[in-house]
């Protein structure tokens, strides 16, 4: 099983993501807190939402949409 945390803001490209994953049937947790998806996004250099933590390795927005599409 897949152990799957969204880092979301709520915007049309995050909603796509759990869109996604919810019909793919995939369980995942979101995090919506500002604080913790900025601090999370500056360590890994990221500049935009969505991104996860997919299986304990953090990913940006290209790689959860490839990991979607591959499940």
């Amino acid at each position: 099983m897949n152990n799957v945390t969204l880092y979301s803001t709520g915007c049309p490209k995050c909603k796509i993501a759990e869109k996604l994953l919810s019909e793919k049937d995939i369980f995942y947790s979101v995090i919506t807190d500002k604080d913790k998806i900025t601090e999370i996004a500056d360590s890994n250099g990221f500049t935009a939402v969505p991104f996860a933590e997919i299986n304990g390795e953090i990913t940006d927005s290209a790689g959860l949409f490839k990991w979607i599409n591959n499940q």
